[in-house]
């Protein structure tokens, strides 16, 4: 394949809008649109290599995945290895046991998959994380495995043609429809979602835009720029998706396919320090999430200009490195020999998976750096284990009598129903002055239950009993607590049919969910943060759980949809407008066991937030004659 030097420069300028992107530039608030143009580049690339091998069958396939191997892993491993350094040193459990994850995920190939399951991608907690950028290489690792095999079924250019048509019609449409939907986390990560960016880019191989008059492919290639360079400049994520996607792509397919040499645009993006930039791209990737999300986790919050330009500097200065000394040495097969350069890959692997596992198996390497607190500081983890046989005593106490029967002595009765999130909120409901005026009653309902197919063990004898429960019958209100996740909170409409419970005033409670509060008192401990101050309650605000504040959205649609009340247990500890959450008191003892339970301590303020909450809401049905 003939070398363009133009490509090289189009790569600059998709690297480019991405790292001042995830550097909090405001002029690129549309900057993740690079990878997009990533991944045209690579589609059109990619094909224009596998067609011009003139191998065939598995030396066609290993020949491939030898010159994949060589350009990936390299740079890829270097900069594992220095995250999990950094890791180390810099997180806490908790995040070393989601860092460990990210790992295995990054050797499985499967980044985009995790990080789907885990996160949203524009979620504050993002910023922190040092691996997050490894989803666009996974759909492209993805892609790389599966085209090849693609090109040897499909062998004349008219059916591939054809071939790349479809997958191009049904890709798109597929991610229109999921957005449309509201699924944007599956059509921002998900392979097949994709697929129409990397098959537009190889579909532009096909061609030979040769015979193509200079005029009109100096014309074309310009639009292509003029759509590029807006959409990266004047989009943001907000934008509708149908103009947010397809015009970059489409722009970008327009400059690699029309960008004649001697052309204006082709004259541009040959520019030495645009190509330059362009050559490195690869390691300046791979490079700058993590320096960024580690610099973010060493600070506990968002970088200033200054700390933003001290990490520019060392972004550009570890991407040099890794071009110099990492991708290109290992491009060569004299210099890395095939079975050495495998045997070292495969150890390589083995040590990261070793790593990434025992990060699972050890809670995130929880009681080596537990050992390792001062003995004051230690002493809050013993607090917690105190607070915890305390709650023990009270769920004991609370137990004896929150299964009776209804006494039906003129006040309102109120069924808790869900998991032990329910039970907090039971616990929270017992300890205030809530009998006076209601009977509180509280049974388990596991939220895998909800759904049609009723997945936990003892689904279908719990949700008979349920359904046929005197206490259903009986209650007035029901109070929904569940450690819901955006996969299940669609369930909730199989739950209105249970029993009677339609004809019921249903709440619904989202759940708040945070960084464990092990990890949040060793990183007090780790860099001297007063348990009170701003500074970490700002940490705890931006690394709020994003897989529940999705949940918490999707239950409020269809609270909204249905007409039921919502209380929302972040209210509690945040505040929205300060980007502040306080889980610990003013005598700095935490208020939470856990991501999620209430410590016995925790209830002396909790308890009176859920009374005034509930409180309010059963006024409101009073006064509405419900």
């Amino acid at each position: 394949m003939k070398y363009r030097s133009d490509i090289d420069g189009l790569r600059a300028v998709a690297v480019i809008p991405v790292v001042l992107f995830h550097m909090g530039f405001p002029l690129f608030q549309a900057g993740f649109l690079g990878v997009d143009v990533f991944f045209v580049i690579s589609g059109f690339l990619i094909t224009k290599i596998l067609l011009n091998d003139n191998s065939t069958g598995f030396s066609f396939i290993l020949n491939f995945y030898d010159r994949r191997a060589r350009r990936i892993f390299p740079a890829l491993f270097f900069i594992i290895a220095l995250s999990i350094v950094f890791a180390w040193f810099l997180m806490v459990p908790s995040q070393i046991k989601d860092f460990g994850q990210s790992v295995l995920a990054a050797l499985a190939f499967s980044s985009n998959i995790y990080f789907w399951l885990k996160l949203d991608y524009w979620g504050q907690s993002a910023e922190f994380i040092p691996l997050l950028h490894l989803w666009s290489l996974a759909v492209e690792e993805q892609f790389y495995l599966i085209f090849p095999f693609v090109l040897l079924i499909v062998n004349t250019q008219r059916k591939l043609k054809t071939c790349l048509i479809l997958i191009i019609v049904t890709s798109f449409v597929s991610m229109a429809y999921m957005f449309l939907k509201g699924y944007s986390s599956e059509a921002f990560y998900l392979p097949f979602f994709r697929a129409w960016e990397l098959a537009l880019g190889a579909y532009a191989a096909t061609f030979n835009t040769s015979k193509i008059k200079p005029k009109l492919a100096n014309a074309l290639s310009i639009i292509g720029a003029i759509m590029l360079l807006t959409s990266l400049v004047v989009f943001n994520s907000n934008t509708n998706y149908a103009l947010l996607y397809s015009i970059p792509v489409v722009g970008s397919f327009l400059i690699i396919l029309f960008n004649q040499p001697g052309l204006l645009i082709a004259r541009v993006l040959s520019n030495r320090a645009l190509v330059f930039i362009g050559l490195v791209s690869y390691s300046l990737y791979l490079v700058h999430q993590p320096v960024l999300a580690f610099s973010r986790v060493y600070l506990a919050g968002s970088l200033d200009v200054f700390q933003n330009l001290i990490c520019l500097i060392l972004i550009i200065a570890l991407s040099l490195f890794s071009y110099r000394y990492i991708e290109k040495p290992f491009r060569s097969k004299k210099l890395a020999l095939s079975s050495r350069f495998y045997i070292g890959i495969f150890c390589i692997i083995v040590l990261f998976g070793a790593f990434g596992l025992s990060t699972q198996t050890t809670n995130g390497f929880n009681d080596y750096k537990l050992a390792q607190m001062p003995e004051q500081k230690a002493r809050m983890i013993e607090r917690l284990t105190e607070e915890s046989k305390k709650r023990g005593e009270l769920a004991a106490e609370y137990d004896l009598v929150r299964l009776n029967e209804f006494e039906n002595d003129g006040r309102k009765r109120i069924l808790f129903v869900g998991d032990s999130v329910s039970g907090d909120l039971y616990a929270a409901a017992a300890a205030s002055p809530i009998e006076k005026i209601a009977e509180i009653r509280s049974v388990g309902l596991h939220e895998e239950c909800y759904g049609v197919d009723k997945l936990f063990p003892t689904c279908e004898e719990d949700v008979a009993n349920f359904s046929k429960s005197t206490l259903l019958s009986d209650a007035d209100i029901i109070i929904v607590g569940n450690s819901f996740l955006p996969d299940n909170v669609g369930s909730l409409e199989n739950f209105m049919t249970f029993g009677n419970v339609r004809d019921k005033k249903v709440i619904l409670f989202a759940q708040h969910q945070f960084m464990d509060i092990n990890s949040l008192v060793m990183l007090g401990d780790k860099f001297n943060y007063d348990y009170t101050s701003k500074k970490l309650s700002k940490f705890v605000y931006n690394n709020r759980h994003e897989r529940t504040l999705e949940s918490n959205r999707l239950m409020e649609r269809f609270a909204s949809k249905n007409k039921l009340n919502v209380i929302n247990g972040f209210d509690f500890f945040c505040d929205d407008v300060l980007m502040e959450c306080k889980l610990f008191n003013d005598d700095s003892v935490p208020m939470l066991l856990d991501i999620v339970h209430v410590t016995p301590t925790g209830f002396n303020s909790y308890s009176p937030w859920f009374y005034d909450e509930l409180i309010q809401l059963i006024e409101d049905q009073s006064q509405n004659g419900q």
